[in-house]
C-alpha cells in the first residue's frame, strides 16, 4: 500500500509540473548600417511547456547580412 500511494503521488506531482504556464520571450534587434547601428528590444508571451517555449523562442534567433556594413541581428531569451 506505501508504494501505491507514493506511486500516486509522484504521478500527480509530475501532472503539475509538467503543467503549460505563460513565459516571456525578450529579443533584442541590432540593426548595422554604413557604421551605425540602432537596437530596439521586444517581448512576446508564450503560454506551453518550458521546453517547448524555451526552443520556440530560441528559434526567432537570426542574423541577415546585405554586404557593405548592412544587415540585423536578432538575438531572443526566455524569461
Amino acid at each position: 500500500m506505501k508504494n501505491f500511494s507514493f506511486l500516486l503521488a509522484v504521478i500527480i506531482l509530475s501532472a503539475f509540473a509538467s503543467c503549460k504556464k505563460s513565459y516571456t520571450c525578450e529579443c533584442s534587434t541590432t540593426v548595422n548600417a554604413l557604421g551605425s547601428s540602432q537596437t530596439t528590444t521586444s517581448t512576446s508571451d508564450i503560454k506551453d511547456y518550458s521546453w517547448k517555449a524555451k526552443a520556440e523562442c530560441e528559434g526567432k534567433n537570426n542574423s541577415i547580412s546585405l554586404g557593405y556594413g548592412i544587415g540585423t541581428e536578432t538575438s531572443c531569451k526566455l524569461k
